[in-house]
């Protein structure tokens, strides 16, 4: 049994669908527990835009965050304004 989302998360079936297609087009922060989408409002981070080696690179950086811009740069094109 793995847990994906709590009693908090007011969206059971958008947890487990995200995790079952291994994807989320839509507010990163729906996902979250407990749903923090107005957390950013009126801006979303729209999981669609993030880079798809995204993982694989933050997981392997020297965590040099001052020296690098990447995550940075990264959250300035995933957040975007709601429309």
């Amino acid at each position: 049994m793995l847990k994906l989302a709590t009693r908090i998360n007011p969206d059971h079936g958008k947890v487990i669908k995200a995790y079952c297609e291994e994807r989320f087009d839509g507010n990163l922060l729906d996902l979250f527990e407990p749903s923090h989408s107005k957390l950013l409002y009126p801006y979303i981070i729209d999981n669609s835009r993030f880079p798809s080696d995204w993982f694989e690179r933050t997981i392997s950086c020297d965590k040099r965050c001052d020296k690098c811009s990447y995550c940075k740069d990264i959250f300035n094109s995933v957040l975007v304004k709601n429309h």
